[in-house]
């Protein structure tokens, strides 16, 4: 049976990501990594929740929920990002002290504790964020777009807003809430404004580099994925608008998001889907442009997701039929797109998203056997390298695969919350 099967690989894969420095180690010798700018560097990075103490910490910790054998190396990865000093509260969620307190409150839901390190990491984030959005607000109430990715979920507003939005829940905090609606505040100021670039009008959402942040004057783009787009801050403001926590004109602004994506989405053979990035000639010409790989960081999945969010937001069976429909095609259209088994553009995050989306397990079996088909005991990390590289991390490696799996495993269910970090819950 598939589920028997995705417990054992996922018990492999925790095995495997046991021992904290052996983990560190493996991923961080000097021949495993991209060459970037002639130099390799390894994936891994402390204080990290792409690949870093945070990342693995996550997997423990869903697995602590129902195993309490496992609270002992969630504590150990906890530990080991405790005594990294890059202390930075500005890198969003996946990076610095906002990793950190993301791994810690899930744990402290797995299965208790960390009160009062989470109480110090809520009072300095919610200290960062109100510069952050005001500044945001600024550039925007002066006619400018937001030019960075300063509102995604990886680095940027959203992310750090789950986070907000998962630590007020939790404790009713009143610090946390001011700073959460500041933020959320910011965001409806961008959704609702629109700015003129190079002389045509663009959503404020414009910003001024390419998708590796570097800044070219060609590259500026409007980006609609749910990592670093448009989709983010949709799910950001939907979950928050399900969550009762609204301030004004909240529910305008995913009107005028789903209605930026009503405007660029495509329907081809197999269903809807969106282009990953629009260049000012994009906007100008208005032409559609080809499907390219629908996951989770970019294209018709992640949006999907974020969609159906804003459907549930807005009560309308109609955005959630849309969603669904996206969801289809890019599972059907996945084969031969889709490279490798992580959540951040492969199989897991697919597989995820589906079963968050409740889609029934005839349509995510495939996807689980496809996962465990690669599970190799031989690999590093049980599962084939990325462009050459072992990653045991949450968005592209090990950890995260297992995560999507114990997901599957569980029913859908994520008793630890770690599905927030990706804006998928």
């Amino acid at each position: 049976m598939s589920t028997d099967r995705a417990a054992s690989v996922v018990a492999a894969i925790a095995a495997k990501l046991a021992d904290p420095a052996a983990v560190a180690a493996l991923a961080s010798r000097a021949d495993n990594g991209p060459v970037v700018r002639g130099r390799r560097q390894p994936p891994w990075s402390s204080l990290s929740l792409s690949c870093g103490n945070p990342a693995i910490a996550l997997l423990f910790a869903e697995l602590a929920v129902a195993e309490p054998k496992y609270r002992q190396p969630t504590h150990s990865y906890l530990s080991a990002g405790l005594i990294d000093p890059q202390w930075a509260t500005d890198a969003g969620l996946f990076g610095g002290m906002g990793s950190l307190a993301f791994a810690a409150h899930a744990a402290s839901l797995a299965y208790g504790g960390y009160s009062r390190l989470l109480g110090q990491f809520d009072d300095q984030i919610a200290a960062g964020v109100g510069d952050w959005a005001r500044r945001a607000q600024s550039r925007v109430e002066a006619g400018g777009p937001i030019q960075t990715w300063t509102y995604d979920v990886i680095s940027g507003f959203s992310g750090i807003g789950r986070y907000l939005l998962s630590r007020y829940e939790e404790t009713g905090d009143p610090v946390t809430f001011a700073a959460l609606t500041e933020l959320i505040e910011a965001l409806v100021a961008v959704a609702m404004t629109d700015v003129r670039v190079g002389g045509h009008l663009v959503p404020a959402w414009w910003v001024s580099h390419d998708r590796h942040r570097q800044l070219d004057g060609g590259a500026e783009h409007l980006n609609f994925g749910l990592a670093h787009g448009i989709a983010g801050p949709l799910a950001l403001l939907s979950i928050s608008w399900l969550h009762d926590v609204r301030v004004p004109r909240q529910d305008e602004a995913i009107d005028r998001i789903v209605a930026l994506l009503d405007r660029w989405q495509t329907v081809d053979t197999a269903g809807p889907y969106w282009p990953h990035t629009l260049s000012l000639a994009d906007f100008r010409s208005g032409s559609a442009v080809p499907r390219s790989r629908d996951v989770w960081c970019y294209g018709a999945a992640g949006i999907a997701r974020a969609r159906s969010l804003a459907a549930a937001a807005a009560e309308s069976p109609r955005w959630r039929e849309w969603a669904d429909r996206a969801l289809t095609a890019a599972l059907r259209t996945s084969v031969g797109r889709v490279t490798d088994y992580g959540l951040c553009h492969g199989w897991a995050g697919l597989l995820r998203v589906a079963t968050v989306m409740g889609f029934p397990e005839t349509e995510c079996r495939p996807l689980v056997d496809l996962i465990c088909d690669a599970y190799e005991e031989k690999l590093t990390f049980g599962l084939p390298p990325v462009a050459g590289v072992d990653r045991p991390g949450f968005l592209e490696g090990a950890a995260g695969v297992g995560l999507a799996l114990q997901g599957f495993v569980s029913g859908g269910a994520a008793p630890s919350g770690w599905d927030a970090a990706l804006l998928l819950t």
